[in-house]
């Protein structure tokens, strides 16, 4: 039996057929006639581009080149956004051409996604100068129930360089496994497959899990949670505690910070008190050392014999608390 041959397609025949289906998606299902003439628009431009390419002759290459023409033809530097978004309504439309047994499968299923550079920030850009400056600002955020939660999170941050979902995963008055604490060291659950799933008790951290326990005791006393949502049920949103500190930073005066930036202020302290890249990684739960250098920078060559930074604030945040 000889095999069965589909008829020859070109784009712009493809995308006439599609558009008069209503634009079905994937599963033969049309859209709303609003969502229509926006596919409508886009399919369009690609036909301006590759209307007469034949679907056997769609590939990789020609969104590449379909990306750099349509960046030619851009206003105002969107055009590699826009060829992305351009190519994904033709996928849909060669997602219903296969689904409709019109061609074998869509030839640019895995196709390259195009987004506009950006400028790399690296975390100790974003990092406090001092341990002074995180308290000053945790006294800001304690002044306001909602924020409270968020002070205490970066407090813990900073005083330990734990990263933010190995601290949300910490839950309360637990005998073992991450939230639980001793005398000698308090558990966490590393992420990244980190190691050291422990962090050394320090007289800073005891004072601040003793004051976050009262603390949690007052306003959490039925979550579970060290760091708890408003609602009490769930940890708080990872995301939370970053776009938190990019109004309150520009309020009190401060350079933008972000959560992992509390890490790299960690980092610093370390380096500044004369410790190992090594022994710095192991605290941290970090298996490659180089990633300090990496990450958060090189050691800066005069902080041998130079200023000692320290995890002791000339005040505690939480002595303020309300």
């Amino acid at each position: 039996m000889s095999k069965k041959k589909h008829p020859s397609h070109t784009i712009s025949s493809l995308a006439a057929l599609w558009l008069a289906s209503d634009c079905p998606d994937g599963r033969l299902e049309s859209r709303s006639k609003a969502v229509c003439n926006q596919q409508r628009a886009r399919i369009n431009t690609v036909c301006v581009f590759a209307g007469n390419i034949k679907l056997s002759e769609v590939s990789l290459s020609m969104c590449v080149k379909y990306a750099a023409w349509r960046k030619e033809h851009a206003i105002q530097g969107t055009g590699e956004v826009s060829a992305d978004m351009d190519l994904q309504v033709l996928s849909n439309a060669l997602n219903w051409a296969a689904s409709s047994g019109m061609i074998p499968c869509n030839p640019i299923l895995r196709r390259p996604r195009f987004r506009k550079s950006r400028d790399v920030i690296h975390c100790r850009e974003r990092a406090p100068k001092c341990i002074d400056d995180v308290h000053l600002l945790a006294r800001d955020l304690f002044e306001s129930p909602p924020s409270q939660v968020l002070g205490w999170q970066m407090l813990f941050e900073a005083h330990t360089g734990a990263r933010t979902n190995e601290v949300l995963g910490m839950k309360m008055g637990v005998s073992r496994g991450p939230g639980h604490w001793n005398a000698t060291c308090l558990y966490i659950q590393r992420s990244k497959h980190g190691i050291n799933p422990w962090i050394p008790m320090t007289p800073t951290l005891l004072s601040m899990l003793v004051a976050h326990a009262r603390w949690h005791h007052h306003a959490f006393q039925f979550s579970p949670w060290m760091f708890p949502g408003q609602d009490g049920v769930s940890a708080v949103n990872p995301g939370s505690l970053t776009r938190k500190l990019a109004v309150a930073c520009k309020k009190a005066g401060f350079d933008k910070w972000t959560s992992h930036g509390m890490r790299s202020l960690y980092v610093t302290i370390r380096r500044s008190q004369g410790i190992s890249d090594a022994q710095i990684a192991g605290e941290i739960g970090d298996r490659t050392v180089s990633l300090i250098s990496t990450t958060y920078g090189d050691r800066p060559p005069n902080w041998a014999g130079g200023e000692v930074l320290s995890f002791e604030p000339v005040a505690y945040a939480w002595e303020y608390l309300p």
